[in-house]
């Protein structure tokens, strides 16, 4: 009985997290912005993206990256 309670605790923890998801947010940002090619790896160094974006829209990109680095967000893992 503890174990069962604690498993529905577990998954209404989890559906309660989801719903704080916006998926795919970063990349539709960048292409509602004008950026294409956006691709992602990782590896034994930190993960990277790379994208293509219209030189008018480097601010959004600078702001976006800094806020990734200083704001992270770990969901979806």
């Amino acid at each position: 009985m503890k174990v069962q309670a604690l498993e529905e605790q577990l998954q209404a923890a989890i559906e309660k997290a989801d719903s704080y998801v916006e998926s795919n947010l970063y990349p539709r940002i960048i292409e509602e912005n004008g950026g294409v090619g956006m691709n992602a790896s990782t590896g034994e160094i930190p993960p990277t993206t790379s994208t293509t974006s219209p030189a008018n829209r480097v601010e959004l990109w600078f702001y976006l990256e800094s806020a990734r680095f200083l704001h992270p967000v770990y969901r979806e893992f």
